[in-house]
Order: structure tokens, then C-alpha cells, then sequence
């Protein structure tokens, strides 16, 4: 039986109040809260296309990160992609995450999370996952049917895209193709957990998803997110 796809992406324009926005925030292996630094260790050199499990020592995931944010608000998130394959998420989500058995497809770090004047948020417990085995190849992309990204060149989204094989245990799924490798594919198992226990997920019907991806700033042409 074919299962029901979706996915879970946050969009400027209905980006829930307490998620950290991309812009807003950088990420480093260093304490630096006044003083934005780049990062500086070779595991940000990781390239998906090249670089399989088990990385060499050089590319691995520090055991700690730490997240500053231009706000005084205490953030409240689940989940939300940060950059180069890395996700920041909540210890309820990575424990969700490793029961769908993605334990072989993710690095861990412990992440602080604080604001510029270097004040840490504490009030939960958060890490910082980076992806570095992806589900590509168990789905059918459909390419007959596809529509163009908007504003990029040679970049598709596939409405009717669908999951070749099934695993009882995984439904949740990352993707390295270039339009969803900022999301999560997720069944519609996946789907009703997620609307009851995490925090304002902003969910798509997979075939609403070149809509939101190629309106993700206008509000007024969005589609409708499913809510619990």
C-alpha cells in the first residue's frame, strides 16, 4: 500500500515565534557570543558527494558546538536546520530520531545554545545532529513530473515522489537532493507523533511542497500546513 509522504519545513513567512530563523544565528566550536567566528575545524569541509561513513578523524563531528542567537528571547524549538547538513534538535527529538533508526545516518554534538551577551539558554536540553548518510536511493523522485525550483537554475521538486521501500522502523527520512535537504521526509506515522509532541512543526502534503518551497516568503500563496 502506498504510504502518505510530508514534510516538515519551516518557511519565512509562517516560521513559528521561538524558532531560531537561519539569519539569525551562527554556529561555531568556539565561545565567541560577541564576536561572530568562523568555524574553524576540517569537519566543515565534509562533502556527502565524496565523503562516506566512517569519516576519517578530521571530518568527524566535534563533541561539542555551540549556537549563538541575536535575541534575548529563549528559543523554543524541536527542530530546524541550521547549515552544511547539520540540524539542531531537542533531547525528545533525537531520542524520536534514534527510534527510527537513524542511528547509523547521524553524528551527535552537544550543543549550548547562547545569546550575544553570552548568557546560555539552559532550560532544555539540545544537540546538534549533522547528517552524513542519506535516503536518497529508497525513493522514486517521479522526474517525469516535476516543476522547476523558483530562482534556480537546473534545481526540481517532485510532487509525486514516493518511497521505493518501506521499513517498519524508519519513518523519517533525510535527503541530500538539493530542494529537501534543508527538510524531513516523514510517513504519515511519523506525521501524527510529530503534531502531538513536538513543538509547531510546519508540515506540507509532499505534492503542496513546490508551492511552499518556491513561495516560502509569501504567506498570501503558501498552501495550507497541517496542524494536529
Amino acid at each position: 500500500m502506498k504510504q502518505n509522504l510530508y514534510i516538515w519545513n519551516y518557511t519565512s513567512a509562517r516560521q513559528p515565534k521561538g524558532i531560531p530563523s537561519y539569519s539569525n544565528n551562527w554556529l561555531s566550536e568556539i565561545f565567541s557570543p560577541e564576536d561572530p567566528k568562523p568555524i574553524e575545524g576540517q569537519w566543515v569541509s565534509f562533502n556527502p558527494y565524496r565523503d562516506k561513513p566512517p569519516l576519517k578523524e578530521e571530518l568527524k563531528l566535534p563533541s561539542q558546538l555551540y549556537l549563538f542567537l541575536r535575541t534575548k528571547e529563549t528559543p523554543i524549538f524541536d527542530w530546524f536546520y541550521i547549515h552544511h547538513h547539520v540540524m539542531a534538535v531537542s533531547e525528545k527529538f533525537l531520542a524520536f530520531l534514534l527510534e527510527n533508526d537513524l542511528k547509523e545516518q547521524i553524528e551527535i554534538a552537544e550543543l549550548k545554545i547562547f545569546n550575544r551577551q553570552g548568557i546560555e539558554f539552559n532550560e532544555k536540553k539540545y544537540f546538534a545532529i549533522r547528517i552524513i548518510k542519506f535516503n536518497d536511493s529508497i525513493f522514486n523522485l517521479n522526474e517525469e513530473i516535476r516543476k522547476r525550483a523558483k530562482g534556480i537554475k537546473d534545481e526540481f521538486l517532485y510532487p509525486q515522489m514516493k518511497l521505493n521501500t518501506e521499513n517498519e522502523k524508519q519513518n523519517i527520512f533525510f535527503l541530500l537532493e538539493f530542494c529537501y535537504n534543508e527538510s524531513l521526509l516523514i510517513t504519515e506515522k511519523a506525521k501524527d507523533y510529530i503534531l502531538s509532541n513536538f513543538y509547531k512543526p510546519e508540515i506540507y502534503r509532499i505534492e503542496d511542497y513546490p508551492l511552499v518551497f518556491n513561495n516560502s516568503n509569501s504567506l498570501e500563496n503558501l498552501p495550507n500546513n497541517i496542524v494536529s
